[in-house]
């Protein structure tokens, strides 16, 4: 039972490449996940979704966990939503996702956004976080390429603002 699970693993479905392929993670379905490995979903060809979960104790986004995943299902979806125990979102983990990505709400344990990870969302993509109290870094290139909607608001007393181009190309 997919409610069971812990971690998704590094390459788990890297590279899938049948396009009716689906996997769809609705409401409930992962209450204890705690990891998305490094290139779990890179390249998956068929539809993705991560919708309407609450991911409660999620804490980590592995290094190109989503990267250039359903390039031609742009029907996905990855909601991220008031997911309080993310701390790390590795680099390229969205890089050129073929859907939607939404990352939004209280975001207090976030610590790190690595290099390019959210490059080349599209614009119906939403990263609207907020309450970013642990907030260390943004790396440099982080949106780059994106045509995603950013907002970020609320306290993020130990942010260091010494990367200018975290949000150009």
């Amino acid at each position: 039972s997919s409610g069971s699970l812990t971690r998704i693993g590094a390459l788990a479905f890297k590279g899938a490449r049948n396009t009716v392929s689906s996997l769809i993670f609705g409401r409930s379905s992962l209450p204890v996940l705690v990891e998305i490995g490094f290139n779990a979903f890179e390249s998956f060809a068929g539809l993705l979704l991560f919708v309407d979960s609450p991911f409660p104790k999620l804490q980590s986004l592995g290094q190109n966990a989503f990267r250039q995943a359903s390039l031609e299902r742009s029907t996905s979806a990855l909601e991220i939503i008031n997911h309080t125990s993310i701390q790390f979102v590795g680099s390229r983990s969205f890089d050129g996702f073929g859907g939607t990505v939404k990352v939004m709400g209280a975001m207090p344990s976030l610590r790190l956004i690595r290099n390019h990870a959210f490059q080349d969302t599209n614009r119906e993509s939403v990263i609207e976080i907020h309450t970013l109290i642990s907030l260390e870094d943004i790396e440099p290139s982080a949106f780059s390429g994106s045509q995603a909607t950013v907002r970020f608001s609320g306290p993020a007393p130990r942010l260091k603002l010494d990367q200018i181009d975290s949000f150009v190309e």
